[in-house]
């Protein structure tokens, strides 16, 4: 078609519908896709596409190999088309289309798609940034080059991200989308650009200042966020610090009444020994003096009991001896006399 002739057919081309839409975007001459305030009106008003047209249309994303004009209609959809409607006809084709790509096939990522609120951003998307996009498996056993991996890695994270911005129940923090971007896309670009030159001129050649801006802010705040927690690290630092002294002065104090209550207890139990043994002692000097004693009284009484018995024995006699009987009498009381008065006398 002349050029002449496709300038004519992008101002008299309208977008009645999303598979307009769609096709205008997939289709391998790529024409005037997004559409005006009147056509996304009239596109809201129009049914979906049916199973069948469906089909071909998603057959016909197959050629964004790069998934650039997926990126792209997602970034327009969340501004554009997303908003106020209902049925979000852009999402569900979108998702099908990142199923359908080789990069989405891993359950963790079909997950992502089909229920976003189970899965885990952070994990998914380093089993994004982490494949090897120079072999995916095509059906046509296509093979992306160097340049065309990079910018099929870029877009895919990007994609997933919009999907996760767009579809969680609660959107995805602007700060977490930044940091995952820093972690899984501007990292490995900063490794490349090593000296100071390349990095001075790739940021001046930035053509997308407002994404700069965001990026710079963020990190801005981010920066400002940590200096606080290491301001308030500092604080509770210092003061642990002053809390360990005072912990270690206590502790000292506390060692050395332990170190007196050792020594009082070594003391006492000196004593409590030096106190058995006495009376240990004490204990078999009485035991000796008892036996002693109970010795001498059963002597005593063994020999007064054999004089009273010989006394009896006289008494009954016939005639009875009563001096006998007297004078034994005497020598028993005299006996038991003395020992009362030994008794008596200690």
């Amino acid at each position: 078609m002349p050029e002449k002739t496709r300038a004519v057919a992008r101002r008299q081309l309208s977008l009645k519908n999303y598979g307009d839409l769609f096709r205008a975007l997939y289709g391998p001459t790529r024409i005037r896709w997004k559409p005006r305030t009147v056509e996304i009106v009239s596109m809201r008003s129009e049914p979906a596409p049916n199973s069948e047209e469906r089909e071909q249309l998603l057959s016909l994303a197959e050629s964004d190999r790069t998934l650039k004009k997926t990126r792209d209609l997602m970034l327009f959809g969340t501004r554009r088309l997303e908003r106020q409607n209902g049925d979000r006809p852009v999402r569900e084709f979108v998702r099908d289309v990142l199923r359908r790509h080789p990069a989405f096939r891993t359950r963790s990522l079909v997950e992502a798609l089909e229920h976003p609120d189970r899965s885990d951003d952070k994990h998914t998307l380093q089993i994004l940034g982490d494949l090897n996009y120079g072999s995916l498996p095509w059906q046509d056993s296509f093979v992306l080059s160097k340049r065309q991996a990079a910018t099929c890695r870029a877009n895919a994270l990007h994609c997933l991200l919009l999907w996760y911005r767009e579809s969680l129940s609660s959107p995805l923090p602007l700060g977490r989308i930044h940091r995952h971007l820093r972690a899984e896309l501007w990292e490995t670009i900063i490794t490349r650009r090593t000296s100071e030159a390349d990095r001075a001129l790739v940021l001046i050649k930035d053509r997308d200042s407002a994404a700069t801006a965001i990026a710079c802010a963020l990190s801005e705040a981010r920066f400002a966020e940590l200096q606080r927690e290491a301001q308030d690290a500092r604080a509770s630092a210092s003061q642990e610090r002053t809390r360990t002294q005072q912990l270690g002065t206590q502790l000292g104090n506390l060692q050395g009444q332990l170190n007196d209550a050792r020594n009082r207890v070594n003391r006492l139990t000196g004593e409590l020994s030096i106190e058995r043994t006495r009376h240990a002692e004490e204990e078999a000097n009485i035991r000796d003096d008892a036996e002693k004693l109970r010795g001498r009284i059963l002597q005593c009484l063994e020999t007064e009991l054999s004089l009273l018995t010989e006394g009896l024995h006289a008494l009954r006699r016939d005639p009875p001896r009563v001096s006998v009987m007297d004078d034994h009498a005497d020598r028993v009381i005299d006996g038991l006399m003395r020992e009362v008065r030994r008794l008596r006398g200690g």
